[in-house]
């Protein structure tokens, strides 16, 4: 092996680049569609408070934690960030929440992102959040 090669095996292994990185975002599917098809049986209030993200969240008893308060559950687990700006427009813009509660980010480290993609990929949704709503 050349040791230009060598070096790019060693930077993709220093920077996490695998080919595996590329997002699936079809295995999302069944689930991004039972939250479409439970918010067309029973719309979700506008101006709800919207929690998103990964398993954290889709674990959490929203309603034993804030019976006062309007609360939707968008959490899928084992999701990266990248898949919650990926299905944004199909479950968090649709329901014109008035704060959203984010968090995700531990499927994304233990898949060997790095803190800087992780803040790109946090990015992402923050911008895309703050220009539709």
């Amino acid at each position: 092996m050349r040791p230009t090669l060598i070096l790019f095996a060693v930077l993709g292994i220093v920077l996490g680049v695998r080919a595996e990185d590329k997002p699936d975002f079809s295995r999302w599917e069944k689930e991004i569609a039972a939250f479409e098809k439970k918010d067309k049986d029973a719309p979700p209030p506008k101006n709800a408070v919207l929690f998103a993200g990964s398993s954290s969240i889709r674990l959490w008893d929203l309603k034993k934690s804030f019976p006062d308060l309007d609360a939707l559950n968008r959490g899928f687990g084992g999701s990266q960030i990248a898949d919650s700006t990926h299905f944004a427009a199909r479950i968090i813009l649709k329901t014109e929440p008035r704060l959203i509660v984010f968090y995700a980010g531990d499927n994304d480290v233990a898949a060997g992102k790095s803190p800087d993609q992780l803040a790109e990929d946090f990015q992402a949704f923050a911008t895309l959040v703050h220009k539709e709503l």
